[in-house]
């Protein structure tokens, strides 16, 4: 009796141990993404002829959720920290744009404020190629608090490397478009009218200096 009771209690050990493995192996895998901060130089252009405050929204750290669904395991879910990369990059990116910029929201003297905020951050490793998006949204706002306008801007990369490299692309890309189109968002536009009436490069944006 002792045996078999021995043998009997193997057994359900052993099928326990089994099940807990196959549900440990069915279960979600996370994934944290984390962009290096940027290393790109500062854009060589000339920087649109305004003073202008800039910050950020209060939830620019939190951590943007993607359940991935399609991937090889259907249960992945990647949480993407881009706060740190995203600060990084606009803090180098805005003061090149203008020909000042001060870190503070509503600082004294300014045409405006540009507050940044993270609008979406997502990618997937599978199926293949891996790709990552994010997005941002730059709300104008005038001195007197109210709002002049906003312009979401996107970037993407797809060159299937990992997750950290393709959101560090799409932020470079983002940042790309922000700095070549932001003279042409059409609160940045009135800024540039108020403070020299009948500028003539209002609608082309910051150029490339040579």
């Amino acid at each position: 009796m002792d045996r078999c009771a021995r043998r009997c209690d193997a057994t359900f050990w052993g099928l326990l141990a089994l099940l807990l493995a196959v549900l440990v192996g069915c279960g979600t895998v996370e994934t944290t993404v984390r962009p290096s901060l940027p290393s790109f130089v500062a854009p060589a252009i000339d920087p649109l002829p305004l003073r202008v405050a800039y910050g950020f929204a209060d939830d620019l750290d939190t951590p943007r959720v993607h359940r991935v669904g399609s991937s090889d395991n259907p249960t992945a879910v990647h949480s993407f920290e881009v706060g740190a990369a995203s600060r990084a990059t606009f803090e180098r990116l805005i003061p090149a744009l203008f020909a000042e910029a001060v870190p503070a929201a509503a600082a004294p003297g300014t045409a405006g404020t540009i507050v940044i905020a993270l609008a979406k951050a997502h990618g997937q490793r599978f199926p293949q190629p891996a790709y990552a998006t994010v997005g941002y949204t730059l709300t104008f706002m005038e001195p007197d608090g109210s709002v002049a306008g906003t312009w979401q801007v996107d970037g993407q990369s797809k060159r299937d490397g990992t997750l950290d490299d393709e959101m560090a692309l799409a932020m470079r890309k983002a940042a790309s478009r922000v700095a070549f189109e932001i003279g042409n968002q059409p609160a940045v536009v009135r800024w540039l009218e108020r403070a020299a009436p009948g500028h003539d490069a209002v609608t082309t944006g910051p150029t490339e200096r040579d």
